[in-house]
């Protein structure tokens, strides 16, 4: 499973760290991704909260996921980043949308 070091976003270069593991003692509250316009950042878990694996198909949601969020900073629009469950559900349901019409139309690949 690769994702890009890197991509840009406007005239922006946004680091990409992955695999990234975040450290949380508390499984309830374990994270796949973030992004942070600050830093240029996105990091992507390549384990989920029990240790196992994520399949290439959560890795790249969550990739685009947090691909959203960094437009929605860089855009200075802001719509989803008040942490919300709403905007979350917003921009979850648009992540597999646009993940789901990059696979079908092989732009990505996924691993069986």
């Amino acid at each position: 499973m690769k994702l890009p070091k890197s991509i840009k976003i406007g005239a922006h270069k946004i680091k990409i760290e992955f695999p990234y593991e975040f450290e949380n003692e508390d499984k309830s509250k374990h994270q796949l991704g973030n992004s942070n316009f600050t830093l240029s950042r996105i990091r992507i878990a390549k384990f989920n909260c029990d240790g196992e694996e994520m399949p290439a198909s959560m890795i790249w949601a969550t990739f685009i996921h947090e691909l959203f969020h960094m437009i929605d900073a860089i855009s200075g629009h802001q719509l989803f980043l008040d942490g919300s469950r709403k905007s979350e559900l917003i921009v979850g349901t648009f992540s597999e949308i646009i993940l789901q019409i990059l696979v079908d139309n092989k732009y990505i690949k996924l691993e069986s």
